[in-house]
């Protein structure tokens, strides 16, 4: 009796266990969503983000002019931030709440998408990966198109695994939108419309009601609703030197892109305490389709492969995570199917709480209470600018953030783009502003010293802010203002606000 008695104990604390690491999975989830994805949205704006309220401040008749001119945010994700800044303002956090609703309808797809190709094992797994790597982390609360697009990518290939698997004309003409958005949203994005070809012939291959030629007609569609942004599209590969500042990518950037370190300590240290806690847990393999596997490979490896090949083998260095995104639902998708082949559960939801735990700590500025989105503090920087100026008609260089501004050939003697002072759209300054490239050729040089050279003499102080060290500038300043002291304006992160002052008795000159 008494060995009966124990025999029931023991499962039913096993059945207790599995049940509070489920919920820690939730509760974690939840923390993770909130550090994430609420916490940063009230946060400074940084470079790119302020040239997304640039473009947008135009309204809808300058969307795309102002994108070509400089192209920080698609027209298809500007008519959305355009709406939103119309109906709450010039907010950082109401900028970023698109980002962070699409972000959070494209866990819901990709828990439906995977549910529909493995199970529902792999689902939860696959969304808790998702939103634990870095880039994607960053893309929920970014003022910048890359949220939009995961969910359309995602909301695309769920919708094509919908139509080869029910053959119906609503479903061809649903997916037929969505991957025509795809490329509006950001045209580097263009190689996933191909993994969607090679995953419909696979699938197709294996039997279905789609055949060649309806996937012909679909893919005749999809170009002529693409057609109408062929002109601009190519306007910007003719001039992409001017808008891609990467360094060519080593082997060690592939091999973080294949295996995070952060993804796989948390999914190792999951594994060890999973075998610990259940000694007993295996890895059960689940049928799938072959064209399953060859979407998933697909979609993880070749946005990525082409990217790295191009920036190796052209000019063109566009292998960066916000350019190959797309990837990294494939990767979560390839991570998530693999934990959710062990078995039991629990022994999956202590990986889960790994996976969870090692993100908090690795990303969204642990050190911080409450993290910025960006490390560039420009709001803070600008009001300290404001406060040290007063009134006064001081000198306030604001070096741009924007790399293609060194490669602009800008006229210094006529009027600069306004996207080139970004910063002080949302942040005004004080004083008397003089926008400085990065580029310091001659055209600078001579802009520095006949127009911004005389401003400093005249009142004997100035203010200097830019992003980082910048050695032709400081030793052009110092050697030009040599009795000059400096004193720092705060700690902005990233931002450096330092007022220049003449000292008493030195010469202007």
């Amino acid at each position: 009796m008494q060995r009966y008695q124990g025999g029931g104990r023991e499962p039913r604390m096993r059945s207790g266990f599995s049940r509070i690491a489920g919920q820690a999975v939730y509760v974690l989830l939840a923390m993770a969503i909130l550090r994430f994805w609420i916490m940063p949205l009230g946060s400074s704006f940084w470079g790119d983000e302020l040239a997304t309220l640039w473009v947008i401040q135009g309204g809808p008749r300058e969307l795309v002019s102002r994108f070509l001119e400089f192209p920080a945010a698609p027209p298809a994700y500007s008519l959305i931030c355009w709406v939103a800044y119309v109906l709450g303002g010039a907010h950082e956090y109401v900028l970023r709440l698109p980002s962070v609703l699409a972000l959070a309808l494209a866990c819901v797809l990709l828990y439906r998408l995977m549910t529909r190709l493995v199970g529902q094992n792999a689902a939860l797994p696959t969304v808790i990966v998702f939103l634990c790597l870095r880039p994607i982390i960053f893309a929920a609360t970014d003022a910048r198109p890359y949220a939009m697009l995961l969910l359309v990518i995602i909301g695309s290939t769920l919708a094509l695994v919908r139509w080869l698997d029910s053959g119906l004309l609503r479903d061809a003409a649903i997916y037929a939108i969505t991957a025509a958005l795809i490329p509006n949203y950001h045209y580097l994005a263009t190689p996933i419309l191909g993994v969607h070809a090679i995953y419909a012939v696979a699938r197709i291959r294996e039997g279905g009601p789609v055949r060649i030629r309806q996937l012909a007609i679909t893919a005749a569609a999809i170009t002529v609703l693409l057609a109408p942004m062929i002109r601009p599209l190519l306007r910007l590969i003719r001039a992409r030197d001017q808008h891609v500042f990467l360094n060519s990518p080593g082997v060690p950037a592939m091999a973080e892109f294949l295996a995070p370190s952060g993804l796989v300590f948390g999914v190792a240290l999951g594994l060890l305490a999973a075998w610990i806690a259940s000694k007993e847990f295996v890895i059960r393999a689940s049928a799938v389709r072959r064209s399953t596997v060859c979407l998933i490979l697909a979609l993880t490896l070749a946005p990525a492969m082409l990217a790295f090949a191009i920036s190796l083998l052209t000019p063109t260095r566009i292998f960066n995570e916000r350019y190959i995104i797309g990837a990294f639902a494939g990767q979560a998708m390839l991570v998530g199917w693999g934990i959710g082949l062990i078995q039991p559960r629990v022994a999956r939801s202590i990986i889960l709480c790994s996976v969870l735990i090692i993100s908090l700590g690795c990303f969204g500025y642990s050190r911080r209470f409450w993290p910025p989105h960006n490390g560039e503090n420009w709001r803070d920087a600008m009001a300290a600018v404001r406060k040290a100026a007063g009134t006064s008609q001081i000198p306030v260089l604001i070096k741009s953030t924007f790399p293609e501004s060194s490669k602009q050939n800008l006229d210094y003697t006529g009027k600069l783009p306004g996207w080139l002072l970004a910063p002080v759209v949302l942040y005004p300054s004080a004083g008397h502003v003089f926008p400085v490239s990065r580029a310091f050729d001659h055209a600078s040089v001579s802009y520095l010293a006949t127009s911004v050279a005389p401003a400093i003499d005249r009142e004997g102080r100035f203010i200097l802010v830019k992003l980082g060290p910048d050695d032709e500038l400081n030793n052009w300043l110092s050697k030009r203002f040599c009795g000059y002291s400096a004193r720092s304006l705060g700690n902005f992160d990233l931002v450096d606000a330092t007022l220049y002052e003449r000292a008493l008795g030195s010469s202007k000159f």
